[in-house]
């Protein structure tokens, strides 16, 4: 891609400086994908484009650890997107850097947006076109959305919260436990697992008490 560059900086710049950015992020140089894509949007005379990269800007920006950073621009992100499917991904990203930015309640807020835009599902996430660097990120998006539809009136709640629980495990799997962000991991998963016990107990108390309730039987009636 650099042997593009320097034998015509003014082919296809924002297509090029896009391209290297992707490259950049695949290769884990998260830094240096964050000003590629600077500079592709510097360079874009496209605007359906400009969410697109804002976005994923905001990714680098927070991979790179500079959450602050990332949470303006999937804001910017998120206020350019027209498109319904950059707009779910831009709320996605930023519920994400919120939560890493111990903003906990704000990210399932935007979490629940994503879902309900949804009706209920995911699916972006794992749809055409979208990855994630290091791939064992789509565990942590996928763990906070659980969560969400964990709250949900009629929702399978012990289900869901198992669900949710496995989600982070695989996050910290991934991430080798030490990775970038496995200390937030940890305590979300660890919150996630206390409200799966209080489910678990009052369940429990709700067994005993159908158990124990004193049955009316014809030699009682009046």
């Amino acid at each position: 891609m650099d042997h593009v560059v320097a034998a015509d900086p003014a082919f296809h710049a924002s297509d090029v400086a896009f391209e290297r950015a992707l490259l950049l992020s695949r290769a884990g140089r998260f830094a240096d994908a964050a000003s590629a894509y600077e500079h592709a949007i510097s360079l874009s005379l496209d605007t359906r484009e400009t969410p697109i990269a804002r976005s994923n800007l905001a990714e680098m920006e927070m991979l790179a650890g500079r959450l602050e950073t990332a949470v303006t621009h999937y804001e910017r992100a998120l206020a350019l997107a027209q498109d319904p499917r950059a707009q779910l991904l831009a709320k996605w990203g930023l519920a994400v850097a919120l939560d890493r930015s111990d903003e906990h309640e704000r990210a399932l807020e935007h979490v629940r947006r994503a879902v309900e835009a949804e009706a209920g599902a995911m699916g972006v996430l794992r749809s055409d076109g979208v990855f994630f660097e290091p791939a064992h990120e789509v565990h942590y998006y996928e763990a906070l959305g659980l969560e969400a539809l964990a709250e949900k009136a009629g929702a399978d709640r012990k289900r869901t919260l198992a669900v949710a629980s496995a989600a982070w495990r695989a996050f910290l799997a991934g991430a080798c436990q030490r990775g970038a962000f496995t200390d937030t991991a940890r305590r979300n998963l660890e919150r996630i697992e206390r409200m799966l016990a209080a489910h678990e107990r009052t369940e429990t108390r709700a067994r005993r008490h159908r158990t124990q309730r004193p049955r009316t039987t014809a030699d009682t009636l009046p």
